[in-house]
């Protein structure tokens, strides 16, 4: 879990993604992503379809697969970039 009282408008170019994981999270997740040489690259998030594009260029960046995330009540699927969002 990770809180933060900076305004979004403060956050700069990756503020969703930041603010939502902190930015030792984001580092991780960044460095674990790239340095995989999985061949399916699998992301289990809450909600990253909230996430701005920073978390996709992420995702298309480190070849990954399926992001999978579990807010929506309903089911979703989207296709973006070959990122399958689930």
């Amino acid at each position: 879990y990770w809180h933060s009282r900076t305004r979004l408008t403060e956050a700069g170019a990756n503020a969703p993604m930041a603010l939502a994981l902190g930015e030792a999270q984001v580092a991780w997740l960044k460095q674990t992503l790239q340095e995989s040489t999985a061949r399916y690259k699998l992301v289990f998030t809450h909600d990253a379809a909230r996430w701005d594009d920073a978390f996709h260029q992420l995702m298309v960046q480190a070849g990954v697969t399926m992001v999978f995330h579990g807010h929506d009540q309903v089911f979703a699927h989207q296709v973006r970039d070959d990122v399958v969002y689930q």
